[in-house]
């Protein structure tokens, strides 16, 4: 017997509605739900 791996995720490109003042619109660099990280040295 071999079970299923899988994930099941969600993928939004929603603005986090717990951050900000609760408008719609979107800016740049304002929302803290997603995070960006510079890699260095891969190889």
């Amino acid at each position: 017997f071999q079970p299923k791996i899988g994930f099941k995720t969600r993928y939004g490109m929603i603005k986090n509605p717990f951050v900000g003042d609760g408008s719609d619109t979107m800016t740049a660099d304002e929302n803290q739900y997603y995070r960006k990280v510079k890699v260095l040295n891969l190889m």
